[in-house]
């Protein structure tokens, strides 16, 4: 709002003009583009470039006594995609999502890397058995089936978990601790979380 005062003979002030400029639209539009910037449209989660900034920011922290995240990558998706067709893959993914959510303590982040892997990132645990605890109960709610406007499916997921203390490594290099984690849990085949060997 703006105000400005009429002169009536240079000096005697005989009114005023008042702008109003209604910016609700604007900050309604920029509050949408953050709001992109930062989840995944699809699942409401945090898309990659924003799980992965908190999980660097949170690796700086000399706070925090230990930071671990949850690698997931579903087994068979793209058998669901063919067989299913991609909008039952999508339903799949949200519901993915809400049981990610569900399962995570409060403090924790659930974040998709893209198409049907995801990422838990842990704040603040003492130690890797709290983060494997999660893993465990992930592996769990996974392993159940869903119920998809097409029926019932049935799958499992891999599930690889790394954890770091502060400042001892960067958020690239404990995703890939955690990934190669999560290979191995597809190599066995058997839908259980394996901590990556390296983590302390």
């Amino acid at each position: 709002m703006s105000i400005r005062a009429l002169l009536r003979g240079g000096s005697e002030v005989s009114g005023a003009i008042t702008s109003v400029l209604d910016i609700a639209d604007s900050a309604k539009a920029r509050d949408e583009l953050e709001k992109r910037a930062t989840f995944d449209a699809l699942t409401g989660s945090h898309n990659r470039s924003s799980i992965l900034g908190a999980l660097a920011r949170e690796l700086k922290r000399e706070d925090s006594p230990k930071t671990g995240i949850v690698y997931i990558d579903l087994d068979g998706f793209k058998v669901v995609n063919d067989t299913l067709g991609h909008a039952a893959g999508d339903e799949l993914i949200v519901l993915i999502a809400e049981r990610l959510r569900d399962v995570s303590r409060g403090v924790d982040d659930v974040g998709r890397l893209g198409g049907d892997e995801f990422l838990v990132l842990l704040r603040d645990i003492p130690g890797a058995e709290v983060a494997m605890n999660v893993a465990h109960r992930i592996s769990a709610v996974l392993s159940c089936d869903f119920v998809l406007s097409s029926g019932p499916l049935n799958l499992r997921a891999s599930v690889g978990v790394a954890c770091a203390d502060a400042n001892t490594i960067t958020a690239e290099a404990l995703v890939q601790s955690a990934d190669a984690a999560m290979y191995a849990s597809k190599v066995q085949g058997q839908g259980l979380p394996i901590l990556e060997s390296a983590a302390s």
